[in-house]
């Protein structure tokens, strides 16, 4: 659930103005980019520790099942939902307050579908080195380490389920991982190709193709493929078939 608010919340910040401009208005205000940049930015921080605490769930779910009901408590479930999302929407505000005090004096064309950080900073005419320096900090502890950890996690996934005979266990719990997996790859592959290449130069329609991937395809198809894996969603397919 948690993630699918978070995609929601992603899709909602870009697509919408983004088909404004493509249909009726093709600007943006300048409080309304600063805006779309910090949500987008604090949502897509949140999402890498989200899907960094989804990890650790399978994790202890198929490698320590009998302490998974001791440690997975409602108290610490609510806590590793709302902490992604806390420090999600703090870490950005300090980028977010920066850039923008930036001249933009080159353009005040942005080369993209929607106000993101590297467009944004080629079009400004001062020195962007403490900025980047800054951003590539944040993108290193924010995607690359988790990242790293939920790499880690699967690797130990991948040696419990070596030592598992039944091939029903092994399917089941690779069902549970394919989906989370597929997403963390899609995802951290595409936002991290975009926003750790910062001082090279902005190229504007491969990058917005990438971005694409991360700010609509992802958030359209992840809702998708977990309501599938739902039980109460089969069993609602299941009787529709049958009718």
């Amino acid at each position: 659930m948690g993630l699918s608010i978070l995609e929601l919340c992603s899709i909602n910040t870009t697509v919408p103005k983004t088909l404004q401009t493509f249909s009726l208005e093709k600007s943006i205000s300048f409080i309304g980019c600063a805006a779309q940049m910090y949500i987008f930015s604090a949502v897509a921080v949140s999402e890498c520790l989200f899907l960094t605490v989804m990890a650790f769930d399978r994790f202890l779910a198929i490698c320590h099942p009998l302490r998974y009901s001791s440690v997975m408590t409602p108290q610490m479930c609510y806590q590793l939902a709302l902490g992604p999302c806390l420090i999600g929407f703090v870490v950005p505000f300090i980028h977010t307050s920066l850039i923008f005090r930036y001249p933009f004096c080159a353009s005040h064309l942005v080369a993209h579908f929607f106000c993101d950080i590297p467009p944004l900073l080629h079009l400004t005419c001062a020195e962007t080195f403490t900025i980047e320096l800054y951003i590539f900090i944040v993108c290193m502890c924010g995607a690359v380490v988790p990242f790293i950890l939920i790499f880690c996690s699967y690797l130990r996934i991948l040696s419990c389920l070596s030592l598992i005979h039944s091939s029903e266990g092994r399917q089941k719990a690779f069902s549970t991982c394919g989906s989370h997996l597929m997403s963390v790859i899609i995802f951290f592959s595409t936002a991290m190709y975009v926003h750790l290449r910062l001082g090279t130069p902005f190229s504007s329609y491969r990058d917005r193709m990438t971005a694409l991937f991360y700010c609509v395809v992802i958030p359209t198809i992840n809702p998708l493929i977990y309501s599938l894996k739902n039980a109460e969603m089969k069993r609602a397919l299941a009787k529709r078939n049958a009718r």
